[in-house]
């Protein structure tokens, strides 16, 4: 809640994502992959192999919540709230 507060924009983890859109973490990770503005580490290392981890910021994950919803865009303090109580149960 401080960053929100803050005006910093919190990201997401797959998993998170995952747990909120009750889809499996695969399924989260294929989808947030094709999406503009996840931010993606990936860090190849000699003789292992590359692993990417995404991270997804609110606003992004918002704006593609939605896009699957349908419904009109919602400001983005009421989306974050929603979020955040979704985050907690």
């Amino acid at each position: 809640n401080l960053l929100l507060e803050l005006g910093v924009d919190p990201s997401l983890t797959v998993p998170e994502a995952a747990a909120i859109l009750r889809w499996s973490y695969w399924k989260a990770r294929r989808y947030f992959s094709q999406v503009d503005g996840i931010c993606v580490s990936y860090r190849p290392k000699r003789y292992k192999r590359p692993y990417r981890s995404f991270t997804i910021p609110f606003s992004i994950f918002a704006r593609e919540w939605q896009k699957m919803t349908g419904h009109e865009p919602e400001g983005a303090d009421v989306i974050r709230h929603r979020l955040v109580l979704a985050m907690q149960k």
